[in-house]
């Protein structure tokens, strides 16, 4: 876009950007991050990430498929066990972080079953929150 606006200025510059921007996007969407990005991308695979979820939501032997999964025990693992568990002790307010958690699991998406990312700022403050009410 900001291409379009050095053009009204100088066209030949506004369009060197476009340019030089497109090939940058290209560069980075076909070549480094598929290199670099052990994850793999969303968009490479298979759709868009509820795609999977779109296409069974009526299946119920999806959800018992999903929730089974080996990494989805390690997400909830992972998320509990540095805050010792104590959020199952105030339940109803650890149960405002469900949401969050099932849109992260039914997404069947690396990233978001995944602690090293920020798909988990919708499940964090509430695990917290029950945990310190738990603790005192």
């Amino acid at each position: 876009m900001i291409g379009v606006w050095v053009s009204f200025r100088n066209k030949k510059t506004g369009i060197l950007t476009m340019i030089i921007s497109l090939v940058w996007f290209f560069l980075c969407m076909k070549v480094f991050l598929p290199f670099f990005n052990d994850e793999g991308f969303f968009r490479f695979q298979g759709g868009y990430w509820f795609s999977t979820f779109w296409h069974n939501k009526f299946e119920l032997s999806y959800y018992w498929e999903t929730f089974a999964q080996a990494r989805v025990g390690r997400y909830a693992w992972q998320l509990g066990l540095p805050l010792l568990f104590l959020f199952l002790g105030t339940s109803l307010l650890a149960a405002a972080a469900l949401p969050g958690f099932m849109v992260n699991v039914l997404s069947s998406n690396d990233y978001l079953i995944s602690i090293y990312y920020h798909y988990n700022f919708q499940v964090l403050p509430m695990l917290f929150a029950a945990s310190a009410m738990s603790f005192s």
